[in-house]
């Protein structure tokens, strides 16, 4: 009765703790600690995008120039080289880690910046189109990024 949309369905208050957890996971056991930063580790790389498990990363600071292609039809449905990343070129810098995605009228972005300790959910109960989530999120976040210095 309840059709899957080959992603994930969550209440706002479970993503929210996830990414609470994604930016902090010290409270977690060790085993739950290492499974959340192998969710930050990008395994392939097109262009500026690191792509880890679920979501896709960035070096931060990134412009909004950067999230935008990352994001855009462009890169997520035409063929594009992709680079495999060594464990030992993997970033362990700070990393500006977001997933975007919808259906059925629906859509959400998450962005997530762990070491500044800065999470943003953008969801709306009708499609905006995926660079409008973009530059709200990237805005509070700027926002939020000005507001602790």
């Amino acid at each position: 009765m309840d059709m899957e949309a080959y992603g994930i369905k969550t209440s706002a208050a479970d993503l929210l703790r996830f990414l609470e957890l994604s930016m902090d996971s010290s409270a977690l056991s060790p085993e739950l600690r290492a499974a959340i930063a192998a969710t930050h580790q990008s395994h392939h790389r097109v262009g500026d995008t690191g792509q880890a498990l679920g979501w896709e990363s960035y070096a931060f600071p990134t412009s909004i120039d950067a999230l935008q292609v990352g994001n855009s039809d462009e890169i997520s449905h035409k063929h594009r080289k992709v680079e495999r990343v060594q464990a030992a070129a993997r970033p362990t810098a700070a990393v500006l880690l977001n997933k975007t995605g919808g259906t059925n009228g629906f859509c959400a972005y998450v962005l997530s910046v762990p070491a500044q300790r800065i999470g943003i959910v953008v969801l709306a109960n009708k499609p905006f189109p995926r660079g409008e989530r973009i530059d709200v999120a990237y805005q509070a976040m700027k926002a939020l990024i000005q507001a602790k210095a």
